[in-house]
């Protein structure tokens, strides 16, 4: 704090059993720190946690303005976020603890700031015995590029610079009179409700109201390659019979993993590959050489037998023998009609050989050219230009096949043990229906721009039924269906996209779904009924004083064309 001695705390809550509180002041006395259930010690300048905690609150502004007294300040905080559909909960640290400023005394002061020789201590607190807070008093920080949407004022101070109006203090005191002292409370107006502000003016509404539709997303982070392994693994061991699904799969998230270092070759590597390269291409150059002389001989004898047709048209009373191929033993003359068809057969019999040779030539040729550009390329741009769509992720994927073979449970999933954020529970496409016109798109819209909340992180929609979301557009089709559509094809790869979502759904009716819908969704993968492996691997589950295991093959054969929720 800036002036006068303070002593506060963050709080760590680890699993509800335990929480790890800090405590710092200007003058470091030699007093210690003394209490029953109290256990730490200084942290040392520039470590991990201390440069930690003073980024979090520079990032903030330094000077922290919540413009009333807080009981507790929440270095990471979750982000809750109420639209049309419900209200959405994040929290960045996954339930596992909390990082918490409290002061000794009663509250923090309506404006504060740490100084630089401000000395750190942590201490370790059970649960039981922490003083009670109310966490909505808090301030929540967010992480969005720009505007910064870490504090309400941070998020004015943005708009107003941005605008170049010099309006800051008074919009974030109208904000204030208005009841609303943290960005969510602002974040979370309805479309309807901006309108009742009565201390904002009129342009500041309309100001503030537009930058929520111009966030920013930048490239969220990426997923770890054996963790993808490991999720897929992991479902297996719970009873998965996948029958070769998940391999295929995992091609699907493999642009999730890669990042840009991925696609550079240095100079070692590149020297290893153009040694190879350039082997090859002799081999191949070779090849092409000795084809090429079996194809000249090949095209002599079939203008040979060309040659001959034509002198033959030219002296058609002319008589000669059989060519040496078809001699018989004995010599016999040949009508004229006669040698031109035995000629012409000849040439029948040449025609797949050298349209065989050619297409070995031309296959060659290509291949040939393909390493030379190689070598092109790396002159040019010397390794370090890469196409930045080979590691673009993909926005979809769609599993489809009949009724009961474990879709769904595998699409709901599959997000929470690789890592993806699900930013709405799984849902039916039904649960998007509203009776009110325009209020269907609204929540679709609501639901994936929560995405821009947390841009940093690759977030996912989990949607069963999806035909019944995006049917195919016929001219009976209603328009409420296909504003829907709308709405969801706008988000992937559309006018509105949102970089880092990912679609996850299901359906049992493939033929009746949108075809640009299909087309945005990356993956598609039939997902059908198990086969005699996977059937006798999901009835291995059975205990055996439920069922002999002589009897094992004789069930697996009898459940031939069972759905695995049938076998379950």
């Amino acid at each position: 704090m800036q002036a006068g001695e303070g002593l506060c705390s963050i709080a760590v809550l680890i699993s509800n059993n335990f929480r790890t509180i800090i405590y710092f002041r200007l003058d470091l006395t030699n007093s210690s720190i003394s209490s029953n259930y109290l256990v730490g010690g200084p942290i040392l300048s520039g470590s991990t946690l201390d440069v930690f905690i003073r980024t979090q609150l520079n990032i903030r502004g330094g000077t922290i303005d919540a413009g009333r007294e807080l009981t507790k300040f929440p270095l990471v905080d979750p982000i809750v976020l109420v639209d049309e559909f419900d209200t959405w909960y994040f929290d960045h640290l996954h339930g596992l603890f909390e990082l918490n400023l409290v002061p000794i005394e009663n509250t923090f002061p309506h404006k504060w700031k740490l100084t630089p020789d401000t000395k750190l201590f942590y201490v370790f607190e059970f649960a039981d015995d922490i003083r009670s807070t109310n966490q909505d008093d808090a301030q929540r920080p967010m992480s969005i590029d720009r505007p910064r949407t870490v504090s309400l004022q941070c998020f004015v101070a943005d708009v107003c610079e941005k605008e170049n109006n010099g309006m800051t203090q008074d919009w974030t005191k109208a904000l204030r009179a208005d009841h609303l002292f943290t960005y969510d409370h602002l974040a979370n107006l309805k479309f309807t409700e901006w309108d009742q502000l009565k201390e904002l003016p009129l342009n500041g509404r309309k100001i503030l109201k537009s930058e929520f539709s111009k966030a920013g997303v930048q490239s969220p982070a990426k997923l770890d390659a054996e963790c993808v392994q490991l999720s897929f693994d992991e479902m297996r061991r719970e009873g998965f019979a996948d029958d070769g699904l998940f391999d295929q799969m995992k091609l699907f998230f493999l642009p999730l993993t890669m990042v840009e270092e991925d696609l550079t070759i240095n100079k070692k590597v590149w020297k290893s590959i153009s040694k190879s390269l350039s082997t090859e291409r002799n081999t191949l150059m070779g090849k092409k050489q000795e084809l090429s002389i079996q194809l000249n001989e090949k095209l002599d004898e079939y203008y040979r037998h060309d040659d001959a047709i034509r002198n033959l048209r030219l002296n058609p009373q002319s008589t000669t023998q059989r060519s040496a191929e078809a001699r018989r033993e004995e010599y016999e003359t040949f009508s004229t009609t006669e040698l031109i068809q035995e000629h012409r057969l000849a040439m029948q019999k040449f025609e797949p050989i050298r349209e065989n040779l050619q297409k070995q030539i031309e296959t060659i040729d290509d291949l040939i050219n393909s390493i030379n550009q190689s070598f092109s390329e790396e002159n040019i741009n010397s390794g370090t230009k890469f196409d930045r769509d080979l590691i673009k992720p993909n926005r979809g994927f769609i599993m489809y096949g009949p009724p009961g073979t474990g879709k769904s449970d595998i699409m709901s999933k599959l997000s929470v043990r690789m890592g993806i954020s699900m930013v709405a529970p799984p849902l039916a496409a039904g649960e998007l229906n509203r009776p009110l016109v325009g209020e269907s798109e609204r929540i679709i819209s609501d639901i994936c721009m929560r995405c821009h909340r947390i841009p940093y992180l690759m977030c996912c929609v989990s949607i069963d039924e999806i035909d019944s979301l995006a049917p195919k557009r016929k001219d009976g089709t209603s328009d409420g269906n296909v504003a829907k559509l709308s709405v969801l094809l706008s988000v992937i790869d559309g006018i509105k996209d949102v970089p880092n979502l990912m679609i996850f759904c299901a359906t049992n009716r493939l033929h009746m779904m949108d075809d640009a819908f299909l087309r945005r969704m990356s993956g598609k993968f039939f997902v059908g009924r198990p086969s005699s492996h996977a059937r006798k691997s999901i009835l291995s589950g059975i205990k055996p004083w439920h069922m002999p295991p002589n009897l094992l093959d004789g069930l697996t054969t009898a459940t031939t064309n069972f759905s695995g929720a049938a076998l379950r």
